[in-house]
């Protein structure tokens, strides 16, 4: 693996299709960095079984590895499974639209203008398609088991 000119490498490393990912050190020797919109936690140099999605900067579904990859609860989540061609289990989606710009985040769910969900009208059959535009789902906590910020997903 090449060095990156521009960051120090300080603790554990990993690489990514060629590029490097670094996980520099912090207290505890506990770090969290985000690979291309996936974030895994690092515990003492060891990859935990901790996976968080994010989509503009947010988590949108936290588990554990299996549990994310297994039973994708998050319709951004789903939509990234599905072009995986080992994981056979999660129907193909193709997103509407284009992704959006980074400086301009929509109100209410990030994700929702390119939701599956609204666009096929899972969202309105559950009553919370006005939710999906208005409301931010909350934001998820690092415990808990496997969650996904989505009201469809709400119990």
């Amino acid at each position: 693996m090449t060095e990156p000119t521009d960051v120090e490498v300080t603790g554990p490393a990993l690489e990514v299709d060629d590029l490097p990912v670094v996980f520099p050190a912090r207290s505890g020797n506990r770090a969290a960095r985000a690979v291309d919109g996936v974030h895994l936690a690092v515990d003492r140099g060891e990859m935990l079984a901790l996976v968080g999605e994010s989509y503009l900067g947010r988590i949108v579904e936290i588990g554990t590895t299996e549990d994310v990859l297994e039973r994708p609860q998050h319709p951004y989540t789903r939509a990234l499974l599905s072009v995986v061609p080992e994981i056979t289990h999660v129907e193909p989606v193709v997103l509407a639209g284009e992704p959006p710009d980074p400086t301009r985040i929509p109100g209410g769910c990030r994700f929702h203008p390119r939701c599956p969900a609204l666009a096929l009208g899972a969202a309105h059959t559950a009553g919370v398609d006005t939710r999906c535009h208005s409301e931010q789902p909350p934001v998820l906590p690092p415990t808990g088991g496997h969650r996904a910020a989505c009201f469809l997903t709400e119990p």
